[in-house]
């Protein structure tokens, strides 16, 4: 088996692993009652440990760009990465658990990297069936930025509840970073869209 075989082979089950961590994530939201009837017990004891571990498998996805095995820009995985983290870890003790903000934002990053996961695996078992990426650049570009806006509601919730005023401030910094971030993603929706024949035309010019 070559290097290239064991590569995508690895690529394909982390992909897949970090989706099946995100998809726990969203089934216990979606099947505890929803948003304002799941219990604080449930959301503390299942779907914050669910939470944190999806965060921590997610991080492999730094290692594979960091070998080479997929050609994210690094700067923009660690930023997307540690944002996330940062959210779950260090804001969301500090307000309730079963808050709108919260499992709004949970469900989002649940749903959207079940979806982004899944469809990157598969895109890469079978590269040559655009359906996978297709659906993935469809899904994105409307759960990402509710994603994020919920990580920058929790933010703020954290701030008011808990008397924090420089909590507003960097909840301010989120659609300074958002931008480029979906900025990035619509320009790489545009050229997995892109008509073959252009496609073609751009690169023989």
């Amino acid at each position: 088996m070559t290097w290239l075989n064991l590569g995508n082979l690895w690529l394909a089950s982390s992909n897949f692993i970090t989706a099946i961590a995100w998809g726990r994530v969203a089934f216990i939201v979606l099947t505890t009652a929803g948003f304002g009837d799941i219990s604080s017990d449930v959301c503390s004891t299942s779907l914050v440990p669910a939470v944190k571990m999806a965060l921590m498998i997610s991080f492999i996805e730094i290692f594979n760009c960091l070998v080479g095995l997929t050609r994210s820009p690094i700067l923009a995985v660690l930023l997307f990465s540690c944002t996330r983290a940062g959210v779950e870890y260090l804001v969301q003790p500090y307000i309730p658990c079963t808050s709108w903000q919260h499992l709004l934002t949970v469900t989002m990053w649940g749903l959207g990297d079940l979806i982004r996961f899944g469809c990157l695996g598969m895109a890469t078992l079978y590269p040559e069936q655009r359906i996978f990426k297709s659906i993935r650049f469809t899904v994105a570009p409307i759960l990402f930025p509710i994603g994020a806006a919920g990580e920058m509601f929790m933010v703020i919730l954290s701030g008011y509840l808990n008397d924090r005023k420089i909590l507003y401030l960097a909840a301010s910094l989120w659609p300074v970073f958002f931008y480029p971030m979906m900025q990035q993603l619509l320009k790489q929706r545009r050229k997995h869209f892109q008509p073959v024949e252009k496609k073609k035309k751009i690169k023989s010019i």
